[in-house]
Parts: structure tokens; sequence; C-alpha cells
């Protein structure tokens, strides 16, 4: 056991404090149930090897990807951060909750799924220490929902630290905001000043810290990793793996590839003017290296927890849940970040690791991050809640190896009315305005060819046309920016 000095103004040390103390309870201690380590990559997109970039370096995620179950074809209820952890803890799709943007918070306003049972709450209520550290739930909503935490166990991502660290670099590029500011720290930032070490670090730090503990409970400890969330500030080192001269464009983009998508489609794209702006000033393989540096940042970090894990006492016992919370766009389209319901926007890395699993499968059925929710109580032998019906497919009997489908199509939703209805074959778009999409999955591998105008393809369209919901919730408030929010799709209603 540690000894440990507690300072008031450190955050992870009143964390390892309390985690300490919490040795003491009287909760009977339970070898037969599970343990669960989640991991949330922010704006991690699943392009290629599962990962942001098929030139990216990623150790970690590669040697965890040889003990897991990947999930090819896995997407996220809604292609932004908020409404995507806000379905991923709730297990309901934003189409029941009402909220579809970043500056909807379901717990600010009482309604109908403001108060139901989250995923790390409903495990407390039913005995597992529950630790949120990092990004978890979107930022503004991290206060209403601590009480899902075991207390002393929640540390949320601090966001202003990313402002400061500009000034430290070299040099750096501003695209727009400060938000989209990238550029190299120093090699010594995150390694003998610990006061300057970046949050994902800390928070690794925390939870390597927290498997080295003997405990009396289970635990369900999610990690949350910020980067590769813009903005794209690491250490020189790791720019340096990545040459701008030696960067491709990625194979995805297809010069006019808006030519054949609705207009309202081309607007989604284009209206924040960031490719353009990206293209006009030669930055596209400067953000790309500052993307992928900061994608093997935040690789190494989860690299090291997913090592302690494997040193410690809880090796034999412990499911290893691996998942992004949206895709990104990296100018294909003419689009940047997320924000869209096309595939790069929607799909996410998932990765679930079995205890004591030493090889790897490959599920090509599309899944959704909703399945999380109930794969994750049927794991631990836990009934769904009593408060609210959970949207998403327990994959339990994929993991165990009974079945390779999860026998229904995913959607995706990104405002009231606007749905992505996905399956092995298609992906069907259809926008509250009555504009289609249809893109074929096994032929057009980077949906470069809209064929929803095509004669022949209208009986799968009528098809898919079923699984489009029918019952759409209406905006929850909004927080800030109110009209910013709905940006593209607040001009043709």
């Amino acid at each position: 056991m540690h000894n440990f000095t507690i300072n008031p103004t450190n955050l992870g040390l009143v964390l390892l404090q309390s985690f300490i103390a919490s040795l003491n309870t009287t909760a009977q201690e339970s070898k037969s149930l599970l343990n669960i380590v989640m991991i949330i990559v922010d704006d991690e997109d699943a392009e290629m090897n599962g990962l942001m970039h098929p030139q990216a370096k990623t150790p970690a995620f590669d040697k965890l990807s040889k003990r897991s179950v990947q999930f090819t074809n896995a997407f996220c209820a809604a292609p932004a951060c908020g409404p995507s952890r806000t379905s991923l803890m709730t297990g309901a799709a934003p189409y029941r909750t009402g909220a579809y943007y970043n500056n909807q918070n379901l717990w600010a306003t009482p309604n109908l799924y403001s108060d139901v049972d989250n995923l790390p709450g409903f495990l407390k209520k039913n005995g597992y220490l529950t630790a949120g550290i990092g990004k978890v739930y979107h930022t503004p909503h991290d206060e209403l929902t601590k009480n899902n935490w075991t207390d002393g166990f929640y540390v949320p991502y601090n966001t202003t630290k990313n402002t400061n660290m500009r000034n430290q670099t070299s040099w750096s590029v501003k695209v727009f905001e400060d938000l989209w500011s990238f550029g190299p720290l120093p090699d010594t930032w995150d390694l003998n000043d610990t006061s300057l070490m970046q949050q994902d670090t800390k928070d690794a730090n925390m939870v390597i810290e927290m498997l080295s503990q003997k405990q009396q409970k289970p635990f369900f400890i999610t990690l949350g990793s910020y980067k590769p969330h813009v903005p794209y500030f690491v250490a020189q080192r790791y720019f340096d793996m990545y040459p701008p001269d030696s960067i491709k464009i990625p194979e995805s983009y297809l010069e006019g590839d808006l030519d054949d998508v609705p207009e309202c489609a081309r607007q989604l794209a284009t209206h924040r003017g960031f490719h353009k702006y990206i293209v006009d000033n030669n930055l596209w393989k400067k953000v790309l290296q500052a993307e992928m540096a900061s994608v093997t940042y935040a690789d190494e970090q989860i690299g090291r927890v997913l090592d302690a894990l494997e040193k410690s006492r809880y090796r034999d016992n412990t499911v290893v849940v691996f998942i992004g919370d949206n895709g990104f766009h990296s100018g294909e389209k003419e689009h940047w970040t997320k924000f869209a319901l096309w595939e790069k926007a929607a799909k996410v890395p998932m990765l679930i690791s079995m205890p004591k699993q030493h090889s790897k499968s490959v599920i090509n059925s599309p899944v959704s991050l909703l399945d999380i929710y109930p794969t994750v109580l049927d794991l631990c032998g836990i009934e769904p809640p009593k408060t609210h019906k959970l949207d998403g497919i327990s994959l339990k009997s994929i993991l165990h190896g009974k079945t390779t489908e999860r026998g229904q199509p995913v959607v995706v939703t990104h405002g009231a009315n606007n749905h992505a209805v996905i399956t092995a074959d298609y992906h069907y778009i259809r926008y509250r305005n009555g504009a289609e999409e249809l893109y074929d999955k096994k032929a057009d591998r980077y949906q470069w060819y809209n064929i929803a105008n095509k004669p022949e393809m209208k009986s799968a369209i009528e098809q898919l046309k079923q699984y489009l919901p029918t019952d759409e919730a209406e905006n929850i408030p909004f927080e800030y920016g109110g009209e910013e929010s709905k940006g593209w799709d607040n001009k043709w209603n």
C-alpha cells in the first residue's frame, strides 16, 4: 500500500486518498464479477486500421487489437461529442432524449430522460466502484453528472489548460479560433516537470495508480482521453514522427466529391469554411501532421494504462472496452471535424477485449455505441434499468463467439429528423427536407458515389426507410450558442 501526502490543490492526490479510504468499505468482495476498464478517445476517426490515418503510429491500439474483438463497422449514435456521450451513457438515442448538439445539456432541464439511470450510476447502485477520469461526458455536462461516480473518483477534463499551451510552442498555427491552434511543445514538457504535464498524461497516471491497488469491490473505470481533439499541442518528438514531406493527402479524398449530394449536404460540408481556409493557406499536411502526432501521444498514454492492467492482479478478470466518441473528416467531401452523417464522421473505433483473450476476432456487422450499455450489464450479470428502455443491443453473444451478427441496422442522428440508416450493404441518409443519399458499402468504400436517384435502388431505399425513427423528440434547451449550434441545418428547416 502506498502512502500519499494530501495536497488540497492536487485533484489527483485527493482522488487517490479517496480510493484508499474506499478499501475500508463494508461491501463484500466479489471475485466472480467482472471489472470493466472503458477507454473513450475523442475525435478518433476509424479509417483504415481503426484509427485516424493509415500513417498514424498506434502501437498500443495495434497490440490491444490482437487480443480483442474488433468491430470494423461501429458507429456513434450522433456525430458530435456531447450527444454521442449522452447517448452512450444513458443508452438512449438522441431522437428520444432531444440532445442533438454539443451545447444541449440533458441534465440541466428536467425532462423524461434527465433522471434515468446512467451506465456508471447504475453500476454504482449495483455494487461497483465507478471512476470517471478525464473527458467522459461532454465537458459542460460534467458537474451535473458527477453523482454517477463513487465519491472521490471523479476528475473531469479541464479544457482551460489547452489555451495556455500555445505560448509554450516553438511555432504554432491558428486556424480560425484558438481551438484550432496547433504546434509542438518542448520535449521536456511532459517528462520532467509534473506540474506541466498534459492532463491526459496525469489522467493515465491516476488510472495506473488505481490498478496498483487492491480493492474489495468490482470496478468500472472510465478513462476519457481528450487527445486527439483539437487544439493539437503535444511534444515535439511526436511531431518529428511525421515529417510533412512524407505525409499523403488521405486517399479517401476525391475532388468534386460534393457534386452528386443534395444542396443541404454541400452546405453541411462547407458552411464553416474550414477546408477552403486550410487549402488556401497550404495547411493540409501540417494539420495532418498535428493530428497524427496527437493520435500517437494519446495512444502512448493509453498504452501505459493497458500495460499496467496486464501487470496487475486484475488482468484475468477485467474487460477492456476501447471506443471513440465520433469519427472525423480530414478534408473528405471538403469537410473537417465531425457534424455530418457520412461514414467518416459517424464511424468509430471499437475494440472489446475479454479476460484471458489472446487472439483477434473481427466482426463486420454494423454495431452502435448504444450497444455498450446493455453489453456491459449483460457481461456483469446485471438486469437492465427500470427507468427507461435501452436502445442498444447486447453484444455478449458476439463476444462469446455464438454469433457474428447484431441483427438490426444502426441509426445515426444529427439534428432532429436527420438520420443515417446503416446496414452491411448500404449507408442511407435522409435529411429533414426529404433529400437523400445512398452509398453501396461494398462497392464504394469511400462513399464517393451517391446512388439514391438510381431507379433500381428505389426498393432498397424503401426497405431502409422502415428503420427511420417515427417519434422525434424536440430539441431540449440550448445552454449557449442557440441558433449557431444548428448552423448548417437551421437554414433549410
